[in-house]
């Protein structure tokens, strides 16, 4: 009994999977095992908990939960795991798109599987992820978007990534606020 009542207060089996205030790309990634209790899914879905990973900002230790705290919606860019520099195009203009219509709503961090010296000139949040932690925590293996909600929910997850699907989900949650 006191461990339900320890997990209700936590909050740690909310989901807001099945919801129409979340978003996967494409569909066929959704779960499918209704009533399924969180700490036993291997994989990240929609409406669930983001997973909180150990991360390297430059050379500072820092976790992802620090990065979506604030009031503020994060979304994780994850590039080409084998080929990063096919994704740096389609970053950029998401990011140029993001500034200039979702400013202040949204935090956009590029996830590569290294550095690179044209992404350091980019001038943009980065985190290297030469360990593919990040992306194992959110079911990445090749490149996708994840946009963690200011509740720390994963609001939208695009494998392989959708520049279109993720303007028309962050078009669908902004309504009449830009």
């Amino acid at each position: 009994m006191g461990k339900w009542i320890a997990t209700r207060i936590a909050q740690n089996d909310v989901s807001y999977h099945g919801s129409s205030i979340v978003r996967e790309y494409p569909a066929e990634h959704h779960l499918e095992i209704p009533g399924m209790r969180r700490g036993f899914l291997l994989a990240c879905h929609v409406g669930e908990r983001a997973p909180d990973v150990q991360i390297l900002l430059g050379e500072t230790p820092t976790r992802t939960h620090t990065l979506c705290l604030g009031t503020h919606h994060v979304l994780f860019f994850f590039a080409h795991r084998k080929h990063p520099e096919r994704s740096l195009h389609a970053w950029q203009e998401l990011d140029v798109w993001l500034k200039g219509t979702y400013n202040d709503l949204v935090e956009a961090w590029l996830i590569l599987p290294h550095r690179t010296e044209e992404a350091e000139h980019l001038g943009t949040r980065l985190i290297c992820d030469e360990n593919a932690v990040l992306g194992r925590a959110y079911s990445i293996s090749e490149d996708g978007l994840v946009l963690v909600r200011p509740d720390g929910y994963v609001g939208f997850l695009g494998r392989p990534f959708s520049l279109e699907q993720v303007r028309a989900y962050l078009a669908s949650i902004f309504v009449g606020m830009i």
